[in-house]
């Protein structure tokens, strides 16, 4: 595959990363991975993923790490730091940063208010 393919012609790869960091996304990903992965210049990975999709590569991965958060911290008692390891993130700090960006609350507010609205 090359960085020269159209945006039509494109559009199957596009799915294939997509679908890779749905499945994939509690491992450790990078633009450089990717790209070899998929055999596609990780600069033009980056460029048309995001006007294909309206995500970043990063933000993308980030949506679907937070939403395994959700499932976890709601079926689970597993500690705010043993989620963040599950999910990818080898810093608790900015789990928590990531996770009020995307549900405007820390994982324990959202976990405790969540819980106490279901008993």
């Amino acid at each position: 595959r090359s960085d020269t393919l159209s945006l039509h012609d494109a559009l199957p790869i596009f799915y294939e990363v997509a679908h890779y960091i749905v499945e994939h996304c509690t491992e450790r990903i990078s633009l450089e991975d990717l790209a070899g992965r998929f055999y596609i210049n990780k600069f033009y990975l980056s460029r048309i993923f995001k006007e294909v999709t309206s995500f970043t590569i990063n933000d993308y991965l980030n949506v679907n790490r937070i939403k395994k958060a959700h499932r976890l911290l709601l079926e689970t008692d597993d500690s705010i730091t043993s989620i963040a390891e599950q999910l990818g993130y080898e810093n608790i700090t900015y789990f928590e940063r990531v996770f009020k960006k995307y549900r405007n609350m820390t994982p324990l507010k959202y976990r405790n208010y969540y819980r106490s609205e279901t008993e």
